[in-house]
């Protein structure tokens, strides 16, 4: 799980609400229509610009990016260390009963391939297509997040608008005025809110993790051609430190 985007969103929200309760009237914050507009607008104009498919798609691409943690490259490397000693020792015989104990799909994959005697350029061509694959997946949650980070303060000020020209229509009755300019006002911070807590941050998140995962996938991928083609441990050593700090190195080496 990704602590960091869950303490970020609720603190967030949480500071936010707090400063509103200590300034009193927390109430009048509270408006479902102005929630309709600014919300319903953003998810309308969302279905509009992207097929639902590639949607529901980008939704499970973020459950994934907040819930599940990548293997650091420490771990990985000293797993690769450790099957490529068994496959130079032992084969793909017994390397095949250590998959178990992966628990990264695109691990599982790499090791499954090398078990099943894939030549290694086979390997090396699968590999890559999976990781471009989901590469461009992110880019298109990106984009989904980015849009609707885009949308939801314009819908906002849609909806400002929309209470600009009801209140208007009430100045014959000045008591009213001041209490409708507040609602009015309230998409433009529910737009506002949801573009700057949520939607822009999660399209920064997922950049993120794309190339985290990208690295971490291109790492897996070197050491699993490394392994198929049999190449020394001191070999597969000096390839896959590459990855790491000088700092990691010395404490991988210790």
């Amino acid at each position: 799980m990704d602590l960091a985007t869950i303490i970020g969103i609720v603190s967030g929200f949480t500071l936010i609400v707090a400063a509103i309760i200590l300034g009193g009237g927390a109430l009048a914050f509270i408006n479902i229509p102005a929630m309709m507009i600014t919300v319903g607008g953003t998810v309308a104009a969302t279905l509009v610009s992207f097929p639902l498919q590639t949607i529901l798609q980008t939704f499970k691409v973020v459950r994934n990016t907040i819930f599940f943690s990548l293997p650091t490259y420490d771990i990985v490397i000293k797993d690769i260390f450790h099957f490529n000693e068994i496959y130079l020792k032992e084969g793909a015989q017994k390397l095949e009963n250590e998959i178990d104990k992966v628990n990264y799909p695109f691990f599982i994959k790499a090791l499954e391939l090398i078990v099943m005697g894939t030549k290694v350029e086979k390997i090396n061509q699968v590999l890559q297509a999976e990781i471009n694959n989901f590469t461009e997946r992110h880019r298109i949650g990106q984009n989904i997040m980015v849009t609707m980070g885009t949308f939801s303060p314009a819908f906002g000020m849609i909806g400002t608008l929309i209470g600009l020209i009801q209140m208007l229509r009430q100045l014959d009755d000045p008591s009213k005025i001041g209490s409708g300019m507040a609602v009015a006002l309230i998409t433009t911070f529910y737009g506002a809110l949801l573009a700057n807590l949520l939607f822009l941050p999660m399209a920064t998140k997922l950049k993120e993790r794309s190339k985290q995962e990208k690295n971490l996938c291109t790492l897996i991928k070197d050491g699993i051609i490394s392994i198929g083609n049999r190449e020394g441990k001191r070999f597969v050593e000096d390839n896959m430190i590459t990855f790491l700090s000088h700092a990691e190195r010395d404490k991988l080496m210790q």
